[in-house]
């Protein structure tokens, strides 16, 4: 088929899968369940192990800790058939209640994925930890808000739409000693 097919069907089944996700009030039911509804098995019975679409929450356990030196890890463990793309981690602050400045994050080399509609692109399976240095100005802890994005897929299936996290953190501040 002509390629300009394909590029539209995609992003048709892109908006659907988003329209799909936002459409349910929060608490109904799961993301991965309305879209098994949409896309699954017509058979009455529950669905096969592997065509079951998982939740992004479940298929991309996040979590954050911060290390002795104000260095934040930033770990998700990826359910087996599932990847995060490479290119689509992204760390900001949010908001603060000190002067914070953030370090390059340290994202682990990935590996090459081709797709028939994207082409070759880098993707995380497994677990991806990320570490982000943050250098903290002035005395005591301070408080702030990382907004932490990234977007995955379930291999040969569906792709999710671009998630983001808000990580809540107390940092320390410089030692207060003055320099004779």
């Amino acid at each position: 088929m002509d390629k300009r097919f394909h590029a539209n069907l995609n992003k048709w089944l892109f908006s659907l899968v988003v329209i799909v996700a936002v459409a349910v009030p929060a608490g109904a039911e799961t993301v991965g369940q309305r879209l098994l509804k949409l896309f699954g098995s017509s058979s009455p019975t529950a669905p096969a192990a592997e065509d079951e679409i998982l939740d992004p929450d479940q298929a991309f356990r996040f979590s954050a800790e911060v290390l002795p030196n104000n260095t934040v890890n930033l770990t998700w463990r990826i359910q087996q058939g599932y990847y995060l793309y490479h290119d689509k981690f992204s760390v900001s602050v949010l908001e603060s209640n000190g002067e914070v400045a953030l370090g390059q994050p340290v994202i682990p080399a990935g590996e090459v994925k081709v797709d028939e509609s994207f082409g070759s692109m880098e993707i995380n399976t497994g677990e991806v930890v990320i570490d982000v240095p943050i250098e903290v100005r002035g005395n005591g802890e301070v408080m702030l808000t990382l907004q932490v994005g990234y977007q995955g897929c379930k291999e040969n299936s569906i792709c999710y739409p671009p998630i983001k996290q808000q990580v809540p953190l107390v940092l320390a501040g410089v030692s207060g000693k003055e320099k004779p």
